[in-house]
């Protein structure tokens, strides 16, 4: 471009651009929603009843875990999340609160289910008088019932908004805690119980029941077993809740999982400071987290609240331009430091009234009357595309040179020019192009008519866009693969973008199989860099030792490049040669004889050695060279078609039996004739089972084999 276009260009189009990527920015950010509050936050909500969010600080030791690796950069690639590992247990307020309610726990509370236990035992006895084991059952159980009702259900009750707060005040989950409870406390006496019962059943002499219940039940045991339960008792775990997550990432379209990391709030709203995308991995028992170089900061959110902040504080001052949005992590850097400046940025703007310690994991907040500073974390599903997008569009906003220029120049081809249509040119070139033609093509994937069509078009050149659709299945990785595999070997760069990893995945690993199977060193890095990939193989496609490798290789190549021209030219001649073979022969087939073939088939199938033509290897199409042979050495030689026919079946019972004497002609003929042309005519062989046309013919004119000599014998056999 000149440099008075160049000018031209950016005074009437940057502004433009520039506006036109500013306005899908805000709308990707904020849905234009009134005050425009950014979309990113941290209230779970879910998303067609998907749950899309998990509050770390149910997960005390997950979330130290993964504040260690966020202060280290993330020097560890990938974390281990197994079942069981990471458990949420009653956190340590509540579990005082629930010491303090146990304890007041009174005899006058057991007198109560004592004395309703004994009425329950009398009545039960008198109903299954006769009946031991199900006196027996019905007792233990009712008398379960009778704890959780006197005891068990009043303590949750008055629990109830502690462990709303923990998930687990619903309808079943209330139920199933109050019997697990249960079950754990009557576990303490049920063998002294049982025989307390067996003993009242049989009317032992002297036995008490109501005393001997405050023998076995004590007040104090059962005070310890609640402590003991809830110490233990285990809210939920970490590998289900990512379960829940790893699953809705599948169901919700264009989703990623994220890492939020501190929390910024400004009343009901609440933003992620920091965030990183995360790939997850399902193993049978564990999940493995694999963590991208490259820290975001929520600008967005981040220059909202101090929006409203200073509205509300009648403030000017302004934390833009404070925060690059992308922290890249390239393992030389301090990390931590980098964090903590943050940080401290937003704690010295806000003026809050306590700082936040950086290192330590356990939830600190500081404030002031308008915001609030947080260590809080999730793990989150958000909108991949919309991210990557607005790394675009930043991109845009922040260049004054050959992006800006570049994405002009993509806007005005979709505004100004219309896209021109190659799909008839390409069908009448295709059409035009002969079988040899269609059937060789330079590719190192088998491609069907229509891939090869798509690169046909991609030759043209104004064709600039090629849109590929159809479902899932149908071919369109595989064309992606053939199309970047024709640029490489036409010595070009190819890049490869998609908003969905997955596609990304299925392409990288095409072309790596395709580049594997056809280069003999296997010991050799594929020249793939995956941007933004977890453990990318930049390091090793860049290493001194693999540079060196390709160097060598590509000098080996040069010197023999010629040869290795000519046998690529040689091959595809060759190619050509025999498909244009084939196609003649096969032109001069007439169907006719296969029409013969197949209407006498069944005539011939009763007998056993013939029921099998591929073990006999019957080949019509060797019959009929075999005749074609015979006529071009003497046009006078004249063959019999039908000898197939109705007439003969009775003598394939006789050929049957004299295959042996045949193989023994054979023999002879060759003795007695050494020319070549006659030997490589005779097609039978007895070892392999291929059946000889000369041999019907033997039968069907019923030569004495004993008395013929062989060359004037085919000569007068044959009118």
């Amino acid at each position: 471009m000149s440099k008075i276009t160049k000018e031209k260009f950016n005074q009437n189009d940057s502004l433009f651009v520039k506006e036109v990527a500013k306005y899908f920015m805000k709308f990707l950010e904020t849905d234009f929603k009134k005050r425009r509050i950014p979309k990113r936050n941290a209230i779970q909500k879910t998303q067609k009843g998907l749950k899309v969010g998990i509050d770390l600080e149910k997960y005390p030791k997950l979330k130290k875990t993964f504040f260690v690796l966020l202060n280290s950069g993330f020097k560890k690639e990938s974390l281990q999340i197994k079942k069981g590992e990471y458990v949420n247990n009653v956190p340590k307020n509540l579990f005082n609160l629930i010491e303090a309610r146990i304890k007041k726990l009174s005899k006058k509370d057991l007198d109560k289910i004592f004395y309703e236990i004994e009425n329950m035992v009398e009545e039960r006895k008198v109903l299954y008088l006769k009946e031991y084991d199900k006196f027996l059952e019905e007792t233990k159980e009712e008398t379960k019932n009778i704890f959780s009702r006197g005891m068990i259900i009043s303590l949750l009750d008055d629990l109830d908004k502690p462990l709303e707060n923990l998930d687990i005040a619903d309808e079943n989950s209330k139920f199933q805690l109050e019997t697990d409870i249960t079950d754990s406390i009557f576990a303490i006496f049920e063998d002294k119980y049982t025989e307390a019962l067996q003993h009242f059943f049989q009317g032992k002499k002297n036995f008490d029941l109501k005393n001997n219940f405050q023998e076995i039940i004590k007040l104090a045991e059962i005070k310890s077993n609640l402590i003991k339960f809830f110490e233990n008792f285990v809210i939920g775990d970490a590998f289900f809740d990512i379960y829940q997550l790893y699953r809705n990432n599948k169901l919700i379209d264009k989703t990623e999982i994220y890492l939020y990391f501190y929390e910024l709030s400004l009343g009901n709203e609440k933003f992620p400071v920091f965030y990183i995308p995360i790939t997850i991995i399902k193993k049978e028992d564990r999940f493995i987290f694999q963590f991208e170089k490259r820290v975001f900061i929520n600008t967005k959110a981040i220059d909202f609240v101090v929006q409203e902040f200073n509205l509300q504080t009648e403030k000017k001052s302004t934390l833009v331009g404070e925060f690059d949005r992308i922290l890249y992590i390239n393992g030389e850097d301090d990390f931590a430091s980098i964090l903590k400046t943050s940080i401290k940025k937003i704690e010295n703007f806000f003026e809050l009234n306590k700082n936040i310690n950086y290192q330590n994991s356990e939830f600190q907040k500081g404030m002031n009357l308008i915001t609030s500073f947080s260590n809080k974390s999730y793990l989150f599903l958000f909108d991949k595309s919309d991210e990557a997008l607005i790394n675009d569009y930043e991109e845009i906003l922040n260049d004054d040179g050959d992006i800006l220029e570049n994405f002009s120049s993509l806007l005005n081809g979709f505004i100004e020019d219309d896209p021109k249509s190659f799909i008839q040119k390409v069908d009448d070139d295709w059409y035009e192009k002969s079988i040899t033609g269609k059937l060789i093509f330079e590719s190192p994937i088998p491609l069907n008519d229509e891939q090869k069509q798509v690169l046909m078009a991609l030759q043209k050149p104004d064709c600039n866009f090629v849109i590929l659709e159809g479902p899932p299945g149908t071919g369109k990785s595989h064309t992606i693969t053939a199309i970047i595999c024709k640029a490489l070997l036409e010595k070009k760069s190819v890049l490869v973008l998609s908003d969905k990893k997955e596609a990304l995945d299925v392409v990288e690993e095409k072309i790596s199989n395709t580049l594997n199977n056809y280069r003999q060193d296997k010991d050799f890095q594929n020249p793939i860099l995956r941007l933004g990939k977890t453990g990318n193989k930049f390091y090793k496609i860049v290493e001194g030792r693999v540079i060196a490798k390709i160097k060598e290789y590509y000098n080996a190549y040069r010197y023999k490049e010629n040869e290795y021209d000519e046998l690529r030219k040689n091959s595809l001649r060759e190619l050509e040669k025999n498909i244009k073979e084939n196609i003649d022969y096969f032109e001069n087939i007439n169907i006719k004889d296969i029409e013969f073939y197949f209407q006498n088939l069944d005539k011939f199938s009763t007998i056993d050695w013939f029921n099998s033509p591929d073990e006999y290897g019957i080949d019509l199409l060797r019959i009929k060279k075999g005749i074609q042979k015979f006529s071009e050495h003497d046009d006078n030689l004249k063959i019999d078609r039908n000898l197939l026919n109705d007439t003969s079946y009775e003598l394939l019972n006789d050929y049957q039996n004299s295959l042996n004497i045949l193989s023994q002609s054979k023999t002879d003929f060759k003795e007695k004739n050494k020319n070549d042309y006659f030997n490589n005519i005779f097609l039978y062989n007895p070892n392999d089972g291929n059946i000889c046309l000369l041999h019907i013919f033997f039968f069907t004119n019923k030569v004495s084999l004993e008395k013929y000599d062989p060359m004037k014998f085919v000569l007068s056999l044959i009118k």
